[in-house]
């Protein structure tokens, strides 16, 4: 509740979307990056 409350529902929803996407793409890069450590291994 640190956003004023004259901030947008659908401003807050899409920041919540976002998030929910980075984290998907940052375990995608994640995973390349261990399946590259284990050819290198």
């Amino acid at each position: 509740a640190s956003q004023p409350a004259s901030q947008p529902a659908s401003k807050r929803t899409n920041e919540r979307t976002n998030e929910r996407t980075n984290e998907r793409t940052n375990e995608r890069m994640n995973e390349r990056t261990n399946e590259r450590a284990y050819v290198r291994a």
